[in-house]
């Protein structure tokens, strides 16, 4: 429910702003820019170097959970995540698709597997289906606004 409340969102806001649709080129600069930031972010080694890919005061939901806002405490959520010693290990991800709004708004679905890896030792693998709404920052770099998390048992 909450991922069709924020894909819904994130439609009316890309309807309300009037800009146009990038052209071709654009749009596939754009959109390998978006995948390569979710890329980034399965193949962090820290929460740091995870939670950087969302804007300063971007948002961070897992359904079920209190919604992390802020960079700094999404930050934390994911050290969270982990048990000390341990870390997450992405196995794969697969971005469904990104629809891109405007030349500064857009929208990823992404399935990734990862597992958490606690002292040299695998885990059970969990498959995790996600949303980003994204915004491009000053510098032309893409952030994640939103991103909203459903693991296969939550």
């Amino acid at each position: 429910m909450k991922k069709i409340i924020l894909v819904s969102a994130c439609l009316a806001l890309a309807a309300c702003n009037g800009t146009a649709a990038p052209d071709a080129a654009a749009a596939g600069k754009d959109e390998a820019a978006i995948k390569q930031v979710l890329k980034d972010i399965t193949s962090s080694d820290s929460p740091a170097k995870m939670a950087a890919a969302f804007a300063e005061d971007g948002e961070w939901i897992i359904v079920g959970h209190a919604p992390y806002k802020g960079r700094a405490e999404i930050e934390k959520g994911i050290a969270g995540l982990a048990a000390p010693g341990s870390k997450i290990v992405f196995d794969s991800l697969d971005v469904k698709e990104v629809i891109l709004f405007n030349d500064h708004q857009a929208l990823a679905k992404s399935v990734a597997v990862y597992h958490i890896d606690a002292n040299g030792k695998a885990g059970p693998a969990k498959r995790n289906e996600f949303a980003d709404y994204l915004v491009k920052s000053a510098d032309g770099s893409w952030q994640i606004a939103y991103e909203i998390n459903s693991d296969e048992n939550g």
